[in-house]
């Protein structure tokens, strides 16, 4: 019986496939499906990662994202450096890009995923579906974990932290947009003309004025410990009232909650004193922390973009023809970033069983399947923390590789996922990805888990 290799089906999806496949193959530059493929042939660690950051630009830059190369290059740099003091560290920079190609999957292929999306989007024709998945999606998979550059608050990731606080100052716009960044142009690749540069300066000076000050310090001046004042800074966003009236008086906190009841500052502050289990493991959860800065810093390129528009040439020079209306903040960017913010939720935290019931396919599909994703995508991942490496033997024998995964569907009227696994521990694989599934409600409508059988 063949096997084949998940990988080569998530990269024949992205080459050959309909549906959102075809709409990002139709958006992104032309080389996009090569470089996946060139990113599934790797044979190292460091390959595989500099391939998976150069499939994430790309699929970055079709929703003019690419500036969040920086905070991709953040976590990826920590992890080589094994800054990020946690035991069972992994490698998150190819995991996400993984995990991105592996939903598009889902939503082209599994019946129940598609419709749940169909029907939370609103849309009204396939294409406009499309886009509002692979809009959301990109969010949810490849900046999902941007927020570990929060995990160790250490002295030797403080430069991190000033290069993430740096991404609000003047020079990061230039950076951007401006004239004169040499061979490969400006981070968003395209430059605007002086008169508007000069323009968007007056912006960014009137929001340092108005908002500066209401800010708390930027992360960088915090010290080991300090989780609960990061993420009182990651929160903060002043301006939120000015772009909305509903959001007067509002931290992120407020607006990323799942249901207006203060679960996720409940569970972030719980997090940071008292740690995930049996006080201990006090962080800045990295999943809320990256929902928190995402928002964040999109909110504040609305901001400018909204103080800009008045200006029509200035704002379409800047704004590169990208929709930058307050409307797509609200109803695409927000349950984006929510869906970012909620992916870790751990049973092991108090209150968090509560919230995981309320995640269902029908009420947060985007939510559902970044679990979902998150969880299976363990293959072809490099270990970065100290238990997994002193357990190097244990963790080649546990760790699956993509050839050791099939990924196909079952069913007729209704599809749903196979994810087969072939490997010598198979039985421990399946029954801890079962296991680890079980948080979520009815997740077996969309994934059956299995070991390979010879026949």
């Amino acid at each position: 019986m063949t096997f084949f290799d998940i990988n080569r089906t998530l990269a024949r999806h992205l080459a050959t496939g309909g549906g959102a496949a075809f709409l990002l193959r139709s958006n992104a530059q032309k080389d996009l499906s090569n470089a996946v493929s060139d990113l599934f042939d790797a044979r190292t660690d460091v390959r595989r990662l500099e391939r998976a950051q150069r499939v994430s630009q790309k699929i970055l830059q079709v929703n003019d994202f690419a500036d969040m190369m920086e905070l991709r290059n953040i976590v990826a740099q920590q992890e080589l450096r094994r800054l990020i003091n946690y035991a069972k560290q992994k490698d998150h920079t190819a995991h996400t890009t993984y995990l991105y190609l592996l939903g598009i999957w889902f939503f082209d292929h599994i019946t129940d995923v598609h419709e749940a999306i169909v029907k939370a989007s609103g849309a009204t024709t396939e294409e406009e579906v499309c886009e509002w998945f692979l809009f959301q999606w990109m969010h949810a998979s490849l900046l999902h974990d941007i927020g570990y550059a929060f995990y160790d608050l250490s002295e030797g990731t403080r430069v991190d932290r000033e290069r993430i606080d740096g991404i609000y100052s003047w020079t990061w716009l230039v950076a951007l947009l401006g004239p004169g960044r040499g061979e490969n142009g400006t981070v968003l690749g395209r430059e605007v003309k002086p008169e508007n540069l000069k323009l968007l300066r007056d912006v960014h000076d009137q929001w340092i004025k108005k908002y500066g000050k209401e800010m708390p310090a930027p992360t960088a001046k915090y010290a080991p410990g300090t989780y609960v004042q990061v993420l009182d800074r990651l929160a903060s966003a002043p301006w939120l009232g000015d772009l909305h009236s509903d959001w007067k008086d509002k931290d992120i906190f407020d607006i990323l909650d799942l249901d207006a009841s203060d679960t996720l500052r409940t569970y972030a502050m719980h997090v940071a004193n008292e740690g995930y289990k049996n006080d201990k493991g006090q962080c800045v959860d990295h999943a809320v922390g990256s929902g928190l800065l995402l928002f964040q810093y999109v909110s504040y390129w609305y901001w400018l973009m909204n103080e800009l528009r008045p200006n029509t040439t200035a704002y379409e020079d800047i704004s590169g023809g990208f929709n930058y209306t307050v409307e797509q903040l609200r109803s695409c960017t927000v349950p984006a970033c929510r869906a970012v913010a909620y992916h870790n939720f751990q049973p092991s935290v108090p209150g968090a069983v509560d919230v995981l019931t309320q995640i269902t396919l029908e009420n947060h599909p985007l939510l559902y399947l970044a679990i979902v994703c998150d969880e299976l995508q363990r293959w072809d991942r490099y270990p970065a923390g100290d238990a997994v490496l002193q357990e190097y033997e244990r963790t080649a024998v546990e760790w699956p590789e993509g050839d050791e995964i099939e990924l196909s569907c079952t069913g007729t009227d209704k599809k749903v996922a196979r994810f087969c696994i072939s490997h010598l521990q198979q039985e421990v694989v399946v029954d801890d990805l079962r296991t680890t599934l079980a948080k979520l409600t009815g997740v077996e409508r969309i994934v059956s888990i299995v070991g390979h059988v010879e026949e």
